[in-house]
C-alpha cells in the first residue's frame, strides 16, 4: 500500500487506487489498503499494487512554502 499523489507516469500497470470518504478514519483505512492487497496478490494471484489517493494541502500558507521551510517544521 503506498499512498500516491496523481502522476500517472510513475503508477504501475497492475494498480488499484482507492479513495475514502471522511467518515472512515486513517486506521481503517490502512489496514483495509493492506488487507485488500494482500487479497489480491495472496487469493486471486495477481501482483497489484494499492494506492491512497492522496489530497494536496489546502492551507495556502504551507503549500507555498519550499520544501526547505517543511522540513524545518
Amino acid at each position: 500500500m503506498s499512498k500516491l499523489s496523481l502522476n500517472e507516469s510513475q503508477i504501475p500497470s497492475h494498480h488499484v487506487i482507492v479513495t475514502f470518504g471522511p467518515g472512515i478514519s486513517s486506521d481503517v483505512q490502512g489496514r483495509a489498503l493492506l488487507k485488500l492487497e494482500r487479497y489480491l496478490r495472496e487469493e486471486l494471484g495477481v501482483k497489484a499494487e494499492v494506492f491512497k489517493i492522496t489530497m494536496d494541502d489546502d492551507l495556502k500558507r504551507r503549500r507555498d512554502m519550499t520544501a526547505e521551510q517543511r522540513e524545518s517544521l
